[in-house]
């Protein structure tokens, strides 16, 4: 009953919330998270790239259970963090052209750096508008 058209990571959610309406759903959060740990160290070992592949799913699926039992959204939560890393990264182009160069001839320290920069530059924006 779940379209398969939908977003994956709606699916995931829908399919998490089904699960629990019918009981097959943890009582507390911290098997949540170890679940979720356990999927980590799982992908991290995986040897062959149809194993990785699996368990990259699954780590992924474990992700949206957290979320999902913390009552987020993931898409959206996702769609947000989209947002923000095109943000920073446009702040760290920007940058870039105003040194006259390209974002490679920077390198990653310099765009590691910048990203925090826009991090910090972003948030005390944000800090503003929400005190206005």
């Amino acid at each position: 009953g779940i379209p398969k058209t939908l977003p994956a990571l709606t699916q995931a959610q829908q399919i998490q919330k089904r699960a629990k309406r019918v009981g097959f759903d943890w009582n507390e959060l911290e098997p949540v998270v170890a679940k979720l740990q356990e999927e980590i160290q799982e992908f991290l070992e995986a040897d062959t790239a149809a194993d990785r592949n699996a368990e990259a799913g699954d780590l992924l699926f474990a992700a949206v259970n957290l979320i999902r039992w913390l009552d987020i959204d993931p898409e959206m939560a996702l769609r947000d963090t989209n947002e923000r890393f095109r943000k920073r990264f446009s702040y760290i182009e920007a940058k870039a052209r105003e040194q006259g160069k390209s974002v490679q001839e920077l390198g990653f320290a310099k765009m590691d750096a910048l990203w925090e920069e826009a991090k910090v530059t972003f948030a005390q924006e944000q800090s503003r508008r929400e005190l206005s």
